[in-house]
C-alpha cells in the first residue's frame, strides 16, 4: 500500500463507473454483496430496508469499490484507491459525493467483512491533509485469483468532455483567436493549463450524450489482445473523452480523442495483437487530413488524387517534413520565424526555413493567409467530429471501430465499408471529397471516391 503522506500522484483514483465485466467478476461481487448483507443484518439490525433507488445505487457502489480495488491491484499492487469522503463536488472532473462512503468502506474493510485494507484520511488545521485510501486486501486478492484486466469494464458515466485553458506555449502569441487569459481566470479560477468546469448548455450536452453511447457501445466491445500482453495491458481501459483547448467555451478549439488501451500500443502491435469479436484488425486512416480540411474550412477544392505534400522544389523523401511543417504553421506565428523542434532535421541539410515555407506556399497559395493563425485548432474540432459520426455511424451498422486521431482500426472483414462510411462522412461534413488509406496486416492501399 502506498504512503498516504506522499503526493496522491502516487495513488489511484476512485472510478465510481468501474464494474465487473465477466462472468467470473460478477459472480465474485455477488458473493460480497451476499455477505455484506449478512453481515449488516448480524451488526445493525435495526437498519431500515433501503427503498428501490438507494438499493440500487448501494449495489453499484459495492461493485465500483470492489471492482477498482482490484483493477489497482493488477496495474500497481504498492498503490491504493483515493476518495474523497466530502460533502461536495469540488468539480465537474471528479467523481459525484457518494454521502454514506465512509459506513461503506467501514463495512467492506477490516471491520466487516475484510474485503479491503482503509486508510482514513485526515484534515489538519494546518498543513496539508490527505484523503482516504482503500486497497483490496489479501483476502479479496486471493478470492479473486485468475481474475485479468479484461473482467473489469467502466459503465457510461464520468465526465467526457473535457476543457483545457491555454497552454502558455501557445498563450504567448497573444492571438486574438484566444479567450484574454486574465478574463479566463476570473470567471473560473483556472490558470494557464488547468482544467477549466465549465458551465453546460447544450452544445456541451449533445456532446457529452454522443461520448456516452460510444463509451458504452465500447465497454460492450469484444476486444482482446494475445495472451503474451493480456496479463499487462488494461484491455478494460475503453473509455474515451473529448480534449477541448484554450478555454473556448464554445468549443471550437481541439476536440480529439483520448483514451483507449490501444492508443498506446505500437502499431505493429496493435496490427499483430489485437482482435475486435475475433476478427484480426486493419487500420484505415484519412490521407493528408489536415489540409485537405484546411481547404474546405476557406470553401476551396482539393483534387482527391493530389499528394498535398507533394511539394515541388522538395525531395519527396522529405514528405515527412512538409507533413509536420505544414501543421505547425496552423498553430500560431512561430513556426513563419523558426524551425518547430525537431523538423529541420527531416529537411535536406542546411535548408531554409523560409526557402521550405515558400516552396509550400507556392503550391498551396489559396490557404497561406491561413498561415501563422490558430486555425489548426478549429480543424482538430472538424476532425474530431468527423471521427465521432464515423464511430456512430460504424456502432449503428454492427461493426466496432477504435478511433486514433484521423484513423480507426477495425475487423480486417469490415474495411471496405468502413472505409466507405469514413469517405461519406468526411464529404458530408465538408463538401469535399476526401481519401481513405487501408492498412491491413500486409496490404496498403489507396482508395478514393
Amino acid at each position: 500500500m502506498s504512503d498516504n503522506s506522499s503526493s496522491l500522484s502516487i495513488d489511484a483514483f476512485f472510478v465510481p463507473e468501474r464494474r465487473a465485466r465477466s462472468d467470473k467478476a460478477r459472480r465474485l461481487v455477488a458473493h460480497l454483496a451476499v455477505e455484506l448483507e449478512a453481515w449488516e443484518k448480524a451488526h445493525t439490525p435495526r437498519q431500515r430496508r433501503r427503498r428501490p433507488d438507494d438499493q440500487a445505487k448501494h449495489e453499484r457502489m459495492v461493485e465500483a469499490i470492489v471492482c477498482d480495488a482490484l483493477h489497482c491491484h493488477l496495474n500497481d499492487s504498492t498503490i491504493s484507491v483515493a476518495v474523497s469522503l466530502g460533502r461536495q463536488q469540488r468539480s465537474r472532473y471528479e467523481p459525484r459525493p457518494y454521502e454514506p462512503m465512509k459506513e461503506l468502506l467501514t463495512r467492506l474493510g477490516p471491520e466487516g467483512i475484510g474485503a479491503l485494507t482503509v486508510e482514513w484520511g485526515v484534515r489538519p488545521e494546518k498543513g496539508k491533509g490527505r484523503r482516504t485510501t482503500f486497497a483490496a486486501s489479501p483476502r479479496l486478492v486471493q478470492l479473486a485469483s485468475g481474475l485479468s484486466f479484461a473482467d473489469f469494464g467502466r459503465r457510461s458515466g464520468g465526465e467526457p468532455i473535457i476543457l483545457r485553458n491555454t497552454k502558455t506555449t501557445v498563450a504567448r502569441h497573444q492571438s486574438e483567436e484566444l479567450p484574454d487569459p486574465f478574463d479566463t481566470y476570473a470567471q473560473t479560477g483556472a490558470m494557464l493549463n488547468e482544467l477549466i468546469s465549465y458551465t453546460d448548455d447544450d452544445v456541451s450536452n449533445a456532446l457529452r450524450a454522443e461520448m456516452h453511447d460510444i463509451n458504452e457501445a465500447l465497454d460492450n466491445a469484444d476486444l482482446s489482445l494475445s495472451v503474451s500482453l493480456s496479463g499487462r495491458v488494461d484491455v478494460g481501459d475503453r473509455w474515451l473523452r473529448r480534449m477541448f483547448n484554450n478555454g473556448r467555451k464554445d468549443f471550437c478549439h481541439g476536440g480529439r480523442l483520448a483514451g483507449g488501451f490501444w492508443m498506446d500500443l505500437p502499431k505493429e502491435v496493435r496490427r499483430t495483437a489485437l482482435t475486435i469479436g475475433g476478427d484480426a484488425v486493419a487500420e484505415v486512416d484519412y490521407a493528408a487530413m489536415m489540409p485537405r480540411l484546411l481547404y474546405a474550412h476557406l470553401g476551396a477544392t482539393f483534387p482527391p488524387e493530389v499528394d498535398p505534400y507533394a511539394i515541388e522544389g522538395i525531395p519527396p523523401k522529405h514528405r515527412e517534413g512538409i507533413k509536420s511543417l505544414f501543421a505547425a504553421l496552423l498553430y500560431g506565428p512561430s513556426a513563419l520565424k523558426k524551425w518547430p523542434r525537431g523538423v529541420a532535421q527531416k529537411f535536406p541539410p542546411r535548408s531554409s526555413l523560409d526557402t521550405m515555407i515558400g516552396h509550400i506556399k507556392a503550391q498551396h497559395p489559396v490557404v497561406t493567409e491561413c498561415f501563422g493563425t490558430m486555425v489548426g485548432f478549429e480543424l482538430m474540432r472538424t476532425e474530431s467530429d468527423i471521427l465521432v459520426a464515423v464511430m456512430r455511424s460504424c456502432f449503428a451498422e454492427g461493426m466496432t471501430v477504435l478511433p486514433i486521431h484521423d484513423a480507426v482500426l477495425c475487423p480486417a472483414s469490415a474495411t471496405d465499408r468502413v472505409a466507405t462510411i469514413m469517405l461519406k462522412v468526411f464529404e458530408s461534413r465538408t463538401g469535399m471529397q476526401g481519401v481513405v488509406k487501408k492498412q491491413a496486416p500486409s496490404v496498403e492501399t489507396l482508395l478514393v471516391d
